[in-house]
């Protein structure tokens, strides 16, 4: 493969989330369906973290593996929202409500007997080619599962709300999609 500077991804991106079972752009022209929200800005982008475990199945007659079974895959988004919103909020905690008051927003948080709210994240490239966007990540069925603290310093530093979402299988598919310009083939 040969050296090739402008297939580098540089930038945070724009992060999304949707429902479950939201319309998913197919290519990188489509613009988002209005069920997609940006989540906005974040501390440093995100991480997507993709692992597997596989264990080696052993018998008794040589001293290594003869074959592998994959028992395990955890998939991961991570990412710190930097706008303190009741909307991410809520995301962060996986449900809950916020009732818009007389010049006011309240947010109080799920019971512990409700499910969390499963949502879908998407991402998108800031770097765009003739056609869009070079990338997009759609991964469909999503768990906020991090606990998360708010810290409230001096400036410059300011107050963000962290996340990691676990990427969930998926009835409907794969759990999550990449999608890239074919000059990244």
């Amino acid at each position: 493969m040969p050296l090739d500077s402008n297939v580098m991804s540089l930038g945070a991106g724009y992060l999304y989330t949707a429902p479950v079972g939201s319309v998913e752009p197919a290519n990188l022209t489509d613009p988002w369906d209005a069920a997609w929200k940006k989540i906005g800005y974040t501390e440093d982008g995100h991480t997507f973290n993709y692992e597997l475990t596989v264990e080696g199945i052993v018998v008794a007659e040589v001293t290594g593996p003869v074959r592998s079974e994959t028992t395990e895959r955890s998939i991961m988004v991570e990412f710190a929202m930097a706008e303190i919103t009741a909307t991410n909020l809520v995301r962060a905690m996986n449900g809950g409500t916020a009732v818009t008051g007389s010049g006011i927003v309240t947010v109080e948080p799920p019971t512990l007997t409700t499910s969390p709210t499963n949502v879908m994240l998407g991402w998108e490239s800031f770097a765009t080619v003739a056609n869009g966007v070079e990338e997009r990540i759609i991964w469909r069925k999503c768990v906020q599962g991090k606990a998360f603290g708010i810290s409230r310093k001096k400036p410059p530093a300011y107050a963000t709300i962290p996340v990691a979402f676990q990427v969930l299988e998926s009835a409907s598919g794969a759990p999550f999609k990449h999608i890239f310009d074919d000059s990244r083939a």
